[in-house]
């Protein structure tokens, strides 16, 4: 899950690729730092593997805009995100497959 700091969680998605240098990483055939990018210094450091950022692929199962980001209270999130298989029926990342429904 991708958790989006001061707004909640923005998305589902499952690693597809291994961890590669940023300078090394493509979306589709396009260098990913030949892109727009929102983040000016992802480039930074490249020729130095130690501090360079390094790019997974993602194969995302759903997203929601930032203004329609999920959360609520009681539960701790940061950087480093774990989900538990109930908050994903919860917010409807993960179809329901119980005869009941989830509530808070």
């Amino acid at each position: 899950m991708t958790y989006q700091k001061q707004a909640g969680y923005v998305g589902l998605g499952e690693v597809v690729t291994s961890a590669v240098p940023v300078s090394e990483f493509t979306v589709g055939d396009q260098p990913i730092l030949s892109l727009k990018l929102q983040a000016p210094d992802f480039g930074q450091n490249l020729d130095d593997q130690d501090l360079c950022e390094f790019v997974v692929g993602v194969q995302w199962q759903r997203t929601y805009p930032l203004s329609e980001a999920k959360t609520f209270q009681g539960v701790f999130a940061n950087q480093n995100v774990v989900v538990s298989f109930v908050i994903l029926l919860l917010f409807g990342f993960w179809p329901n497959p119980f005869p009941f429904q989830l509530q808070l």
